[in-house]
């Protein structure tokens, strides 16, 4: 506050000066006050509640990362910005005008302003002072400040307040409209107080942004002491210590979102008003109410997300890290992230449990470049989406990824398995499931949304120990990593691939008609992107199909087709003409795929009689059956050995890997005779069994 006259000063030259005053406000007013209960008033309300003095000193680390990231903006907006619209004459000014900046009265404002310092620290009648069994007597501290501030006016000389036009104006100002905040907030307050445990605000995280939104608009210090008050009604997070009654990890968070978020606004922080005031007393036009808030919401606000910068560093050196997502697919082009779920171990951090709200923070990149980089197991279940989020945010899949469905399905019949289905046969307990249809797109979150988020992490460890334990045990790791890194290849191949074979109702029809469905499908797929929709909701596959039946490009034809007119699709009738245009005009001897031959009887009757033995080796071996083959790999596997289609064909996926192993021998020595199938146990669950026919002929 004392440097906010003399930075005004030194660049009086200037004509642009409001951004530096605005950075001014957050850095010196508030974020840079986060390491001593005298930098700013909330944490001074906290120190008066049993917060120790010099604990805030640990609040380093976001100190310096919040802060050197606000100087660093100031620093390029102030050169390639604001410098460069200055006149030349201004410019010249400002060289040679130059005046050293001399400091008068420290000989007697020095001891005085240390006074005050050492009286908050020493001081606290609920405390003896250090080597001593003296309390201070109540309000003592208060006198002591007070009479150091009456001291600092006598023994100061008048006319260095003058020369710096030091006045009570701005004072004054700011007593008045805080009085006035104060007096409305009060209800607003009461009813937090009142109803604040009952919010099902538990998450640090959560505490950050209620506690700093709030503190933008009533004020910090008295949200401060609302939510360190809710916060003591809490149990503590398990493993985090205790101070003065809080939980330290949501102290951490009140703390920081009360002292930063309160830069938000001109009222979060009375110290935020004042210096506008004596800006504007200076001469300084500065931005209204909400023309401050512009700057803040687009400089302050991307560097306040740096919890999630300060997550990834301490996620970057974990063992393991489980995550999952909640998304919404419904009504957009691509699923929108709406919130991750993390849980960690072995990092320099300790171990982690958090959730990231993508709204406040946008860019997640750094999270998931944390993911596929480093030497951790990945752990989540049903990953496809997740993996879908990670690539398309950097190009790159989670690294050395252990997707506990698919993992789950080498030790057990059931794929694919649910996880509160996996958790409940493997670890014998009960996923909540109280907010399976919550739209995540809303806040805030409330304390049982946060908590059913984080129930599809907390059980991921276990999992992974119990999953392995079992994979170990049948030898089957190998298999278990082929299958992943072939599971994470396909779903990065299906993001490119061209799914217009798919559209519903399209087989069948002649080769001219697919050209257009395949022009249209692209079409709808490019539209549907650069709207951000549902592909089928731009056009739906019934049009499709209807068009290509058509095959006309005339706009009255295509007008004339029953739903072709509603809402933006007539708009869009021009360029659906041009798309079937070009399937009118493009080759198609690519569109029918080869001609076969049909199958032999034969094959159908012998993919029918082995698929329920095959089902019943994979049950015997406790692998999915689902996942292990299909009725159709069954029927390639045996044309493909006797010869049924004699043009080329890719390898079935039986006659490989590890489904050869478990699945396509067997099948190769009962189509050569070397073993057999019987019926073993008639009142067993699994009856039929196989055998080498040297073994019957022997018997």
């Amino acid at each position: 506050m004392l440097l906010i006259r003399p930075l005004l000063e030194t660049n009086q030259e200037r004509k642009h000066v409001v951004h530096t005053v605005v950075f001014f406000i957050f850095i010196v007013c508030n974020c840079g006050g986060c390491l001593l209960p005298i930098g700013d008033p909330p944490l001074f309300l906290g120190y008066l509640r049993g917060v120790e003095f010099f604990w805030t000193l640990q609040l380093w680390e976001p100190w310096l990362l919040c802060n050197g990231l606000l100087l660093l903006a100031y620093l390029l907006l102030d050169e390639l910005v604001y410098y460069r619209r200055e006149t030349e004459a201004d410019i010249t000014r400002d060289i040679r005008q130059i005046r050293a900046l001399n400091y008068e009265g420290l000989a007697v404002n020095a001891p005085l302003l240390l006074g005050v310092i050492a009286a908050v620290a020493l001081l606290d009648p609920s405390k003896t002072i250090p080597g001593t069994d003296w309390h201070p007597w109540m309000y003592l501290r208060e006198i002591v400040q007070l009479t150091l501030v009456a001291l600092s006016l006598w023994l100061g000389q008048q006319r260095v307040r003058e020369e710096n036009s030091f006045n009570y104006h701005a004072i004054l100002e700011v007593a008045a409209l805080f009085s006035g905040i104060f007096i409305c907030m009060q209800p607003a307050l009461q009813i937090l107080g009142e109803q604040g445990p009952k919010l099902g605000i538990d998450a640090p995280m959560a505490f950050y942004w209620i506690t700093g939104g709030l503190s933008s608009v009533l004020d910090n210090a008295p949200t401060y002491v609302v939510f360190f008050e809710t916060a003591k009604t809490l149990s503590p997070l398990e493993g985090d210590n205790v101070i003065a009654g809080v939980s330290e990890a949501r102290l951490v968070a009140i703390s920081l979102g009360a002292v930063f978020l309160g830069a938000m606004t001109y009222i979060g922080n009375g110290p935020n008003f004042m210096v506008r005031a004596i800006a504007e007393s200076s001469g300084v036009k500065m931005p209204s109410f909400f023309g401050y808030m512009l700057y803040s919401c687009c400089l302050l606000l991307p560097i306040l997300a740096f919890g999630l910068a300060d997550l990834c560093e301490r996620l970057a050196g974990s063992t393991r890290i489980g995550f999952d997502t909640e998304f919404v697919s419904e009504d957009t082009f691509r699923p929108e992230l709406c919130l991750v779920q993390v849980i960690a171990e072995g990092g320099p951090g300790g171990d982690i449990l958090a959730v990231i709200d993508p709204q406040p923070i946008g860019d997640l990149s750094p999270f998931w470049e944390t993911l596929a980089d480093g030497d951790h197991v990945t752990i989540a279940h049903a990953a496809r989406e997740e993996i879908n989020f990670c690539v398309h945010a950097i190009d790159r899949p989670p690294a050395n990824l252990f997707d506990t469905q698919l993992a789950a399905a080498f030790c057990s019949p059931e794929y694919p398995a649910a996880y509160s289905s996996v958790v409940q046969r493997l670890l014998s307990s009960r996923p909540n499931k109280g907010e399976q249809r919550t739209d995540w797109r809303r806040r805030p979150l409330t304390d049982a949304q946060i908590d059913y988020a984080l129930e599809d992490v907390r059980y991921l460890f276990p999992l992974h120990d119990k999953i392995m334990q079992r994979v170990r045990k049948h030898g089957r790791e190998a298999w278990l990593d082929a299958e992943t890194t072939a599971f994470v290849e396909e779903v990065i191949a299906a993001r490119t691939r061209q799914r217009w074979r798919k559209v519903s109702g399209s087989g069948g029809l002649p080769a001219r008609s697919l050209a257009i469905v395949r022009e249209l499908w692209l079409w709808r797929q490019a539209e549907a992107e650069r709207r951000d929709l549902p592909p089928r909701r731009v056009l739906r596959d019934d049009l499709i199909v209807e068009l290509a039946k058509k095959k006309t490009d005339r706009e009255d034809k295509i007008r004339a087709i029953r739903g072709m007119l509603h809402g933006q699709l007539k708009k869009a009738i021009p360029d659906i003409s041009a798309a079937i245009r070009r399937g009118l005009d493009a080759p198609t001897d690519d569109l029918l795929g080869p001609r076969r031959k049909p199958p032999p009887p034969q094959l159908n009757l012998l993919g029918q009689f082995l698929a329920p033995a095959i089902t019943s080796l994979c049950n015997r071996a406790q692998v999915a059956s689902a996942l292990a083959c299909t009725a159709t790999d069954i029927r390639e596997l045996i044309s493909y050995r006797l010869g049924f289609d004699k043009k080329p064909v890719e390898t079935p996926a039986l006659a490989e890997g590890w489904r050869a192993e478990l699945i396509g021998n067997l099948i190769d020595d009962l189509l050569a005779g070397k073993k057999s199938i019987r019926i073993s146990d008639p009142h067993s669950s699994e009856p039929l069994g196989f055998e080498s026919t040297s073994d019957a002929e022997a018997e």
